[in-house]
């Protein structure tokens, strides 16, 4: 018998890949998005630092004022500025990619205009272990001129700010967490 791994659909088999012995390559996808975050030697990473704000809770300028039913953040705050929440921040490296949002704008046939999208939806992928939750924040960072971190993280300058829609834990085989997608939109859009 020879050394490929088949799969048994009936009287069918179809070969999946050739292995030199019988057991199946698993793929490390922690390790994987390590890399292109990283890089190793071949490839330099295509991570980029991101300010991930964590709320912790509500701020004391938050009011619930009677016959209201939801708390109103005072906009001019200087504690939360207008968030409404007292928040830690910390920086953590993702891969960012664009959702492709298509535009309403058809032609005088009605067919969608090719090129036209809305971007604002992004896509950023964390590694397994970043303390990441739906009701976070991500901000876009500007790095220092020569590429490295600000010192201290109240001289990190702000990009744009990005609310997290939905938050994607990947799990593998037996739950173990993979990564994590947080698909969001920008604010302010």
């Amino acid at each position: 018998m020879d050394n490929h791994m088949f799969v048994n659909y009936g009287q069918n088999k179809t070969r999946l890949f050739h292995s030199s012995d019988t057991a199946p390559i698993i793929m490390d996808l922690r390790a994987k998005l390590h890399t292109i975050l990283f890089g190793d030697r071949g490839h330099p990473g295509e991570g980029r630092k991101v300010l991930i704000r964590s709320m912790i809770d509500y701020c004391v300028c938050v009011k619930e004022e009677e016959g209201q039913k939801h708390r109103e953040a005072d906009p001019l705050c200087s504690i939360c500025k207008g968030d409404g929440f007292i928040y830690r921040d910390y920086v953590a490296t993702a891969w960012k990619s664009l959702i492709d949002i298509p535009r309403g704008i058809l032609d005088a046939q009605g067919v969608r205009l090719p090129g036209m999208i809305d971007a604002t939806g992004f896509s950023y992928y964390f590694e397994w272990d970043v303390p990441i939750t739906k009701d976070d924040k991500i901000f876009e960072i500007n790095l220092n001129d020569d590429g490295t971190m600000p010192l201290n993280l109240g001289d990190i300058n702000h990009l744009e700010k990005f609310q997290i829609k939905q938050l994607i834990i990947l799990r593998a085989d037996n739950g173990r967490v993979e990564y994590k997608q947080a698909i969001c939109v920008r604010e302010g859009y």
